[in-house]
């Protein structure tokens, strides 16, 4: 079963060099920006789903499974969801993309598990996204084999994680001038 690639178009943005931050640079998205909102939201999905599993394996006493579940999910966060910034002294997680203001607090609450208050057509959007991502997509791979264990579920969770990261691509262009 060899994988399938899937290619996602293309994604434009400028670089910025940002003083006193950790990389020094900010990119600012000016084209692709719900392409890898869904991406995020995806990633994010895998997270909070090995959570879930890590807690169902503590239940069946399978403490293999469980400390997996929470190495991918750890793993995942760092790598692909977050970084942590210094502020004030402290270590604070913060998100690798951060939408416009108008949608940046529903996102950030989107993505973190907090309740979301939807107040705008686009929250609306990153909402029904959402709930596709966990329903059509991690739903259906969890529950594509009936009455499974924690162990089948999550070694279902590792192929979509890794087609996710693997084997999606996209076009990236990067420009340091605005016009």
């Amino acid at each position: 079963n060899h994988p399938r690639k899937h290619f996602f178009g293309g994604l434009v943005s400028i670089k910025q060099h940002i003083p006193n931050s950790y990389t020094g640079n900010l990119y600012d998205l000016v084209d692709g920006q719900q392409r890898l909102a869904t991406f995020t939201l995806t990633i994010a999905s895998l997270v909070r789903n090995f959570e879930s599993l890590a807690s169902e394996a503590e239940l069946e006493k399978d403490v293999e499974t469980s400390q997996t579940a929470k190495s991918y999910a750890s793993t995942t966060k760092s790598e692909y969801l977050e970084y942590k910034e210094v502020i004030n002294g402290q270590l604070q997680p913060r998100l690798r993309l951060t939408l416009s203001k108008a949608d940046h607090l529903f996102f950030e609450d989107l993505v973190n598990g907090r309740n979301t208050n939807v107040t705008r057509d686009s929250h609306k959007k990153l909402q029904a996204a959402w709930e596709s991502i966990n329903k059509k997509l991690i739903g259906r791979v969890l529950t594509e084999i009936p009455n499974s264990n924690a162990a089948k579920k999550l070694n279902n969770l590792l192929n979509l994680r890794k087609s996710v990261i693997e084997d999606c691509y996209v076009i990236y262009i990067v420009s340091e001038d605005r016009s």
